[in-house]
């Protein structure tokens, strides 16, 4: 491909990726249980625990709560977890 036909990109499909990674990043997560994308990840600040559940199948489990994970973070956390079991 040319150099110049590669600065030619539509700026609206530019946003087109950056709103998909941004909604890839907070979820939705995929459940490794059942398969479905409802897979729930709260965090409690104030009591300092973070907890993952999927409400289709009951899958749950706590986690230790750090203040620089974000949802991303957690899910890979209880992912790794789940695998060793």
């Amino acid at each position: 491909m040319p150099r110049n036909e590669a600065y030619n990109i539509p700026h609206n499909q530019v946003r087109m990726f950056q709103k998909a990674a941004k909604q890839l990043a907070n979820g939705p997560y995929d459940c490794p249980n059942c398969g479905k994308k409802q897979l729930l990840i709260l965090i409690d600040k104030k009591n300092k625990v973070a907890s993952v559940s999927c409400p289709s199948c009951g899958l749950q489990q706590p986690l230790k709560y750090a203040p620089v994970f974000q949802g991303v973070d957690y899910y890979n956390k209880f992912i790794d977890n789940y695998k060793r079991q």
